[in-house]
């Protein structure tokens, strides 16, 4: 009985899909309260344990939003952006852009996160005299 009430919730409140790969992705349904406007869809990216440290990436690519925000905030504009990273659409660079301005905590987390280990490696290799 525990089993069926729990499958029940879950039916109501999240939208239960299977990517093309086979894993099963949830997706939070929303709320009576909320218009449909403003639901945001983040179809085309994914975060994964197994793939770049569980950090959010383009969906099917090991190429990460905080990358791409980086680039966009260099003054990349979008076109240069797919350009640059060779399999990506302009969709998959505005649903990034998106995600990364939604979730910026998360996002400057994992950039703080790259400039410590960078520094890191770089004095391991070059140790000063």
């Amino acid at each position: 009985m525990a089993i069926a009430a729990f499958d029940e919730l879950l039916r109501r409140k999240w939208l239960v899909t299977r990517t093309t790969l086979g894993r099963i992705m949830l997706r939070r349904k929303f709320s009576q309260g909320l218009s449909p406007m403003s639901r945001i869809d983040y179809r085309n990216i994914e975060k994964d344990p197994a793939r770049c440290g569980g950090q959010a990436v383009v969906t099917g690519t090991r190429i990460r939003v905080a990358t791409i925000l980086t680039a966009y905030r260099q003054g990349m504009p979008v076109e240069e952006i797919v350009q640059q990273y060779t399999g990506l659409k302009p969709a998959d660079v505005h649903d990034a852009i998106a995600y990364a301005y939604d979730h910026l905590d998360e996002i400057e987390a994992n950039l703080a996160a790259d400039d410590e280990s960078s520094v890191k490696k770089r004095h391991t290799r070059n140790p000063s005299p």
